[in-house]
């Protein structure tokens, strides 16, 4: 997020506070030299009420859902990032920061 000009940090950054303060949306930032290379779209990976689960990706035509196949190496990408990422208080400290 330091990437972007200072107002679209902070609109940003507000934004995924705002979702924080909701409730049911955690947000984990990885640190700072922390990449997650190969995600070329934004990944949302859902486990099922009945255990199964679904794996869609965002792309210029729209929502893809992924196969059942990619499933096990998507799940293996979200661990890992996870792994690397901030805990939520801490990014929500930071986020806090940013949004300034």
């Amino acid at each position: 997020m330091t990437c972007v000009p200072d107002d679209v940090r902070k609109e940003q950054a507000s934004h995924l506070m705002g979702l924080m303060g909701q409730g049911g949306v955690n947000v984990h930032l990885l640190p700072r030299g922390v990449y997650m290379l190969g995600v070329t779209a934004p990944v949302q990976l859902f486990r099922l009420e009945d255990q199964t689960v679904a794996v869609a990706s965002d792309h210029i035509a729209g929502n893809a859902i992924l196969e059942t196949g990619n499933h096990l190496r998507v799940e293996a990408l979200v661990r890992r990032c996870l792994a690397s990422a901030m805990p939520s208080g801490e990014t929500r400290r930071m986020l806090k920061e940013l949004a300034e």
